[in-house]
């Protein structure tokens, strides 16, 4: 097993339970923050002189029978265009799990040709819900018949639960506290 993931992420111990269980790890650079002028140019130093980037070197050791991609955006394949070429390059099988989508992305023409690229080539593509994949479908204006809607495996209780009784009312949520999933509603 080989687990491509960021800092933030490799410290969890359940990542940790399986290094120390045999699987590798290559640690990715976080996509989320800006990056600086210096981690910018020698991104670029490294593509101009053609040196692979360090998880395409990892994949290439380790030789998988599948990669699993799982996106935060659905379109994080852009901005991984090294592993895009790869995944293409080496007929490795993939499969994208797609974790959140935005009602109206910022896709240029060229953008958009890659993500569905990147989408069309997976031998399946999950998400979590069936608007992001309509949504998906929309922006891309692809059917994308390899898609399915796996959802979170949370289970709900047996018997639906009593109204609570006693002000004030709380509630529970897992997911992102973000003003587009209408919490505050």
């Amino acid at each position: 097993l080989l687990l491509g993931v960021t800092a933030l992420t490799a410290g969890h111990p359940r990542l940790r339970a399986l290094v120390s269980r045999g699987a590798r790890l290559s640690l990715r650079a976080r996509s989320d923050l800006p990056l600086s002028r210096g981690t910018r140019l020698g991104a670029r130093l490294v593509r101009m002189l053609g040196l692979p980037d360090p998880l395409v070197r990892a994949l290439n050791a380790f030789r998988p029978e599948l990669v699993v991609v799982s996106c935060g955006g659905t379109y994080d394949l852009i901005i991984e265009p090294h592993l895009h070429v790869w995944l293409q390059a080496s007929r490795t099988p993939y499969h994208v799990v797609a974790n959140f989508q935005t009602e109206a992305p910022e896709l240029n023409d060229a953008d958009r040709a890659r993500a569905l690229a990147g989408l069309a080539g997976a031998r399946e593509v999950s998400f979590v819900s069936p608007r992001n994949l309509d949504v998906t479908r929309r922006h891309l204006l692809h059917a994308l018949p390899h898609a399915r809607v796996r959802h979170n495996p949370l289970t709900a209780p047996a018997a639906p639960l009593p109204w609570p009784g006693s002000a004030p009312l709380r509630f529970a949520t897992l997911g992102r506290l973000e003003p587009v999933k209408g919490l505050d509603l």
